[in-house]
């Protein structure tokens, strides 16, 4: 699969997956970027396969440490693409915390464990960034 296969039904997929296996909200997960990547295997049959990687952002809360314990293991993550119908992931770079400043919202955005943002102003949040590599194609030919 493509970038262009990786489509908004599969984004979508891709971000209840990542949710659910993290314990947050949909709403709390974003996708930052998307990349087609494409890589070879040694040995006398070439192995060229074609996928995405995804960098990930999940509006953490007071829950970054329980999330990035949770994706440490991709067990969970691979679980629920799979019940979403795409391919086993690898988390290519580890969650790591960042601050993000998250701007007002006329409602209140439910967080992690109930907490509720409900400030009038912008707001600095823990957040966590990672990147996972789906691989959604193999093309095998001889060398």
């Amino acid at each position: 699969m493509t970038k262009a296969d990786f489509g908004a039904t599969q984004q979508a997929n891709y971000i209840d997956a990542v949710a659910n296996a993290s314990g947050v909200a949909s709403s709390q997960v974003t996708i930052v970027s998307i990349t087609e990547v494409q890589t070879s295997a040694k040995a006398h049959f070439r192995v060229q396969a074609t996928g995405v990687e995804v960098a990930t952002e999940i509006l953490a809360g007071t829950a970054s440490a329980s999330i990035t314990t949770k994706l440490a293991d991709a067990t969970a993550l691979n679980t629920k693409l799979q019940e979403t119908g795409l391919p086993q992931a690898t988390i290519k770079i580890a969650p790591t915390t960042v601050q993000k400043t998250v701007s007002p919202s006329p409602s209140p955005q439910i967080l992690d464990t109930g907490l509720a943002l409900t400030s009038k102003a912008a707001t600095s949040l823990p957040c966590l960034h990672f990147l996972a590599g789906c691989l959604l194609a193999t093309l095998w030919y001889v060398a």
